[in-house]
């Protein structure tokens, strides 16, 4: 796997690799790697978007079918959402009477590989009071709560003399894997053309 993306971004690029090099004549993985080298290509910009189309067609065809694998998915959502709902409301709580700030964050610029995580699978007595020990030693905590087709599915940092990271955990599902491929190519897709366009722009 390049260092440049995740595993399930990996899965889709290798899966796609073989065709757009038969078609265009490079790989998408060069591509992404180093958009430098194909700047000057003649029309690259509507190569790279029809690459790009590709490539979504390509993870809509391996999607269908899945009706399981998504009920499955809605179902686990719908579950943390709840449990992201009673953590929540406790946090939110003890915060408000320690005084302790929670600032809505959807990224935060820390050091990861020290955070203590737990994951959390249900809302249980113990784990609310947990949360609310966390946030009696925290300076302040980031809520970094995401939102997946309306369910949330919660996370909070808690920054203090040593970090804390509260996560409800989303089942693993296939669904999800091709969804956050998906979304993580489509990223490096408009890094990637940014760059060019501005590079042409210099000319």
């Amino acid at each position: 796997m390049a260092d440049m993306w995740s595993d399930n971004a990996d899965v889709i690029i290798r899966a796609v690799d073989k065709n757009i090099v038969s078609n265009y004549g490079f790989s998408l993985s060069d591509f992404f790697t180093d958009p430098s080298k194909f700047a000057s290509k003649p029309n690259i910009l509507t190569t790279v978007s029809n690459i790009k189309e590709y490539v979504e067609n390509y993870v809509n065809d391996q999607l269908e079918g899945l009706d399981d694998q998504r009920k499955k998915l809605n179902d686990d959502a719908a579950k943390c959402n709840a449990i992201t709902s009673q953590l929540s409301q406790a946090i939110i709580s003890e915060a408000k009477q320690s005084k302790i700030p929670v600032i809505k964050s959807d990224t935060v610029v820390h050091d990861e590989s020290k955070d203590e995580i737990i994951y959390v699978k249900n809302a249980t007595g113990d784990l609310l009071r947990l949360a609310e020990r966390l946030v009696d030693s925290s300076l302040l905590v980031v809520d970094m709560t995401t939102d997946y087709n309306g369910s949330l599915i919660g996370e909070w940092l808690f920054s203090g003399s040593k970090n804390y990271v509260m996560r409800v955990d989303l089942d693993p599902n296939p669904i999800l894997s091709l969804e956050q491929g998906m979304n993580e190519i489509n990223q490096i897709f408009d890094a990637a053309t940014d760059y060019i366009k501005a590079r042409k722009a210099e000319k």
